[in-house]
């Protein structure tokens, strides 16, 4: 699949620095996140993979023996992915460099992360770890029906350990799960 590197505006990267507006229908899909079916791997023990969904800038995940993290986010439903918004500390060596991202694969481990093509790849450059946020927008022909993301960051700006803020995804709910109590009512 394809790699996009770079976060200069104007570029033909589908990767922008800052907090841009969401699309129309767009929705933060934490509400989708299936917390059973979400992990992350090398998360440090007090800063866990749970600190990403809550709006506390105090908090953080955090890898645990070196930069890596593998990040597992099962949905509730299938959604249509159409951006990720991470934030890390502006500046910081700890910020992650480069995410392989990967749909609908879960339980993978690293070494399998590490020789299975990606759905996608992302190189955060110098220019947007300097901002602390980034916006990647997903191309939407591989992200629809995604009931797994796993990101696998890789490696971090030079630090030993990697440190994210946020990791916020935005999209559309297939519509595929129906309430259980309205099942029957049309009827």
């Amino acid at each position: 699949m394809t790699s996009f590197l770079g976060t200069l505006a104007g570029s033909d990267s589908n990767t922008t620095s800052g907090s841009p507006s969401k699309p129309n229908n767009s929705v933060n899909l934490t509400e989708y996140i299936e917390k059973q079916n979400s992990l992350c791997l090398n998360e440090d023990s007090d800063h866990t993979y749970s600190n990403l969904f809550v709006p506390d800038p105090a908090l953080c995940l955090k890898s645990d023996c070196d930069e890596q993290l593998l990040l597992q986010i099962g949905f509730r439903e299938p959604v249509n992915l159409q951006f990720i918004e991470i934030k890390f500390e502006a500046g910081n060596i700890s910020a992650p460099k480069t995410i392989k991202f990967f749909r609908n694969i879960p339980n993978l481990d690293f070494d399998t992360a590490e020789i299975e093509k990606p759905t996608d790849t992302y190189d955060i450059d110098t220019t947007t770890q300097a901002n602390g946020s980034v916006r990647i927008q997903m191309v939407p022909m591989r992200w629809n029906n995604c009931s797994t993301l796993t990101a696998f960051v890789v490696d971090s700006h030079g630090s030993e350990v990697c440190v994210v803020h946020n990791f916020n995804i935005f999209g559309t709910p297939t519509g595929g799960l129906k309430n259980v109590n309205d099942i029957g009512k049309n009827c």
